[in-house]
C-alpha cells in the first residue's frame, strides 16, 4: 500500500527488504521507543525486524492489518500500524510512532488521519481504536 503522507513524506507498506533500516532506526532511538511501543523491544536484530515485518506483510495480504512506514525520501521517520482489521465488524486498531527528530510537528496525527481516511473511504473500517499509555500525553493527543 502506498499513500501520500504529510509534508514531503509518503506512507508505504514496510517490506522485509526494509528490515535493516527498521532495525537501525529502532536501535538508534531505543530509549525513546521501548517505554511506549509494545513491539520495539523485540527488534533486536535485522532478522527480528524481518520477521516482524513479514507478519505484517501476511496481515496485509489477508486484509487484516498492515504497517506503513513514514518515509521522507530514503529516511524512515516512523510509521502507522494497523494491528488488526476485522472484516465482519470493520474495526481497525491503529498505532503510530516517530523518530525523535520528527516529533512535535503534528506528523503522527496527520499521517494517522491519512490512514483513517483511507480505511473509511474504502469501507475497510467504520470504527478505529487506539491503545496508548495514559502517561504518554503526545500519543493521547494524536488519538
Amino acid at each position: 500500500m502506498r499513500l501520500p503522507g504529510p509534508e514531503s513524506t509518503e506512507l508505504v507498506s514496510l517490506q522485509t527488504s526494509d528490515a535493516a533500516e527498521l532495525h537501525r532506526v529502532i536501535s538508534r532511538h531505543r530509549a525513546s521507543f521501548d517505554p511506549w511501543l509494545r513491539w520495539s523491544g523485540a527488534i533486536v536484530s535485522a532478522a527480528a525486524a524481518e520477521e516482524f515485518i513479514a507478519g505484517f506483510e501476511a496481515r496485509e495480504q489477508q486484509e487484516s492489518g498492515f504497517h506503513l512506514g513514514l518515509w521522507d525520501g530514503e529516511a524512515l521517520q516512523g510509521g502507522v500500524i494497523c494491528w488488526s482489521l476485522t472484516a465482519t465488524d470493520r474495526v481497525a486498531e491503529l498505532g503510530y510512532w516517530l523518530v525523535p527528530g520528527a516529533r512535535g510537528r503534528g506528523l503522527a496525527a496527520r499521517a494517522t488521519r491519512v490512514v483513517m481516511r483511507h480505511l473509511f473511504e474504502t469501507g475497510a473500517a467504520n470504527r478505529v481504536e487506539f491503545q496508548c499509555c495514559v502517561e504518554n500525553e503526545a500519543s493521547r493527543r494524536v488519538a
